[in-house]
């Protein structure tokens, strides 16, 4: 269970902007392009343990479009996780995400998702003192 853990925290440290469903992570660790019952469980039971120690690891999903694992302390990374939890995939979120996006007043200073993400990272700084 280590080194899965291990390697989700490595992936996720390639871009703390990016965000991961749990087929998109389950193809970097196991560099398969069929990802397996077997392959999302063990990916479940190490990401869920990973949560309870780093607590800078997000998760957060949908019965419909699985979980996704992002850095709480981007707000990219955060609207990443929203929009793919949501459906959608690459393309429209850079897109939606880009300046004049659909979304982007979300993440823009003062925005829903950048106000949740400066929450998290008070929330964070306090609980270090």
């Amino acid at each position: 269970m280590a080194t899965v853990q291990r390697k989700i925290a490595e992936v996720l440290a390639r871009d703390v902007d990016d965000a991961l469903r749990l087929d998109e992570l389950c193809r970097e660790i196991y560099g398969e392009a069929n990802v397996r019952k077997k392959h999302r469980v063990s990916v479940i039971r190490a990401g869920k343990g990973l949560l309870k120690t780093r607590a800078n690891l997000g998760c957060i999903g949908s019965s419909g479009f699985g979980l996704v694992f992002f850095n709480q302390g981007s707000v990219m990374s955060y609207a990443r996780a929203r929009l793919k939890a949501s459906g959608y995939y690459d393309d429209r979120i850079r897109s939606d995400l880009a300046p004049g996006g659909y979304e982007y007043g979300k993440i823009a200073e003062g925005g829903a998702w950048w106000l949740r993400v400066q929450l998290w990272i008070a929330n964070a700084k306090a609980q270090r003192r």
